[in-house]
């Protein structure tokens, strides 16, 4: 059911969207009632009203549209399908600002889609929700007190409404009737979810137009799909090269430059320097962060490379490229970081070599707490003789640690790389290398 509040006239644009939107959703195999509510200028009970008519109904989802609103159509359609196994599917439409803002609250960290498309958010507007039935029975039931009769239901024949949409404080903060309905749901544990690929107007004054996915790219220097599929291509192609015996500085710049994560990925210096050692390395071989890196030493070496990534967008697609070239002696694990109390490190899987003979350092991120320190209060003990390779030595906390690691280890790294520092070195052979450095 498609449900709209109309608190002072629906907006031609929301017309031509209802047009537009009843022959795609038959075309989906989709089908839609629609419902109004133009007698209630409170939004609030607007929306509770709305509940309250599609619970009488065995529609399966309900989907808010404001009447200020046109979406595209195909769009929707999308939308409805992603969230076929979501509790509550958000579409975001802009804010009326001069400057381009959507009413979503992200979650804490890195932004990612999921095999739906669908991010995980905190909270959202209803301008564009879609509510799956289970949702709002088991919120009437939690929030059954709140049943109450509006002006104009006669109590001995209405069914009464639930209090779901309703202002209110939260944390010494007032909230809108939305953003505490998506509180309510997930105190129960339940998920809310963003479908970022609609094209949404929304009308007033003038018309405010925005896509919150190409919105999210932009902010984050992300390319679109089309762009990279042929990035992928142009990855796949270079790696053949690389694996045939292609591995001048040119066809290395090219790998890089493939991968797309140019502010991560190591540079042209630093990733011939690993890939020379790694050809070299008479045991297993250890990476702290994956990233192309990982697959060019195991494409060159005759050891198994191990791989330890927190991250899954990472270690799903390091997988999904080292499977596509059958790079078998790559061992990526996902391995979430664990809190040491001054640190925090990857968990380390039970099959990992009591000893490497080559690691490079280049994860996690700095901010990780105590960055990098647990390289060696962790792996030390199983890096004795290693060549270790460090990443990022312009950061001043990898810096610091390297120039600690040199004092308490004995052992001096060479710093090397014209534009992006880096230092090589040989740990000392005896089991001295688990360091108190934090």
């Amino acid at each position: 059911m498609l449900a709209t509040p109309i608190q002072s006239g629906a907006s031609a644009t929301y017309v031509h969207m209802l047009m537009a939107l009843y022959p795609a959703m038959q075309a989906a195999g989709i089908p839609m009632d629609w419902a109004a509510d133009a007698e209630n200028y409170h939004g609030d009970d607007a929306r509770n009203g709305l509940v309250r008519k599609f619970l009488t109904t065995d529609c399966t989802d309900l989907l808010f549209i404001d009447s200020d609103e046109w979406i595209d159509a195909e769009g929707l359609v999308a939308m409805v399908l992603a969230g076929a196994d979501a509790d509550i599917v958000i579409g975001g439409v802009p804010k009326r600002n001069e400057w381009m803002d959507f009413n979503i609250n992200f979650k804490p960290g890195e932004i990612w889609g999921d095999r739906r498309g669908l991010i995980e958010i905190d909270s959202g507007g209803t301008g564009c929700m879609l509510i799956r039935r289970h949702v709002l029975e088991r919120m009437s039931e939690r929030y059954a007190h709140t049943a109450f009769h509006g002006q104009r239901d006669d109590p001995k024949t209405a069914k009464p409404m639930h209090v779901l949409f309703e202002r209110t404080m939260r944390g010494g903060r007032r909230t809108s009737a939305d953003i505490e309905f998506c509180k309510r749901w997930t105190d129960l544990g339940g998920t809310i979810h963003l479908f970022p690929e609609l094209h949404v107007e929304h009308v007033g004054e003038q018309a405010w137009r925005g896509h919150i996915g190409n919105w999210l790219r932009a902010r984050n220097n992300i390319e679109d799909n089309t762009v990279a599929a042929e990035r992928l291509h142009e990855l796949d192609t270079d790696l053949a090269a690389f694996i045939a015996g292609d591995r001048t500085v040119e066809r290395i710049g090219r790998l890089i430059a493939d991968w797309g994560n140019e502010n991560w990925s190591g540079d042209v210096e630093l990733v011939a320097a690993c890939i020379d050692l790694a050809e070299k390395a008479e045991g297993p071989i250890l990476e702290c962060g994956a990233g192309i890196t990982s697959l060019l030493m195991a494409v060159v070496s005759q050891q198994e490379v191990w791989t330890l990534e927190h991250k899954s967008q990472w270690f799903e697609r390091v997988k999904a490229v080292a499977q596509r070239h059958a790079i078998d002696n790559l061992r990526i694990w996902f391995a979430p970081l664990k809190d040491y109390t001054a640190f925090s490190w990857y968990v380390l899987p039970e099959e990992t070599p009591r000893r490497f003979a080559l690691a490079l350092l280049d994860g996690p991120e700095q901010s990780n707490k105590g960055g990098r320190a647990g390289f060696m209060q962790i792996m030390g003990e199983r890096l004795p003789g290693a060549v270790v390779i460090i990443d990022d030595l312009l950061n001043p906390k990898t810096a610091s640690l390297v120039e600690r690691w040199e004092d308490d280890l004995g052992v001096k790294f060479t710093r090397l790389g014209s534009h992006r520092l880096f230092a090589i070195g040989r740990l000392p052979a005896a089991s001295s290398t688990t360091s108190s450095a934090a």
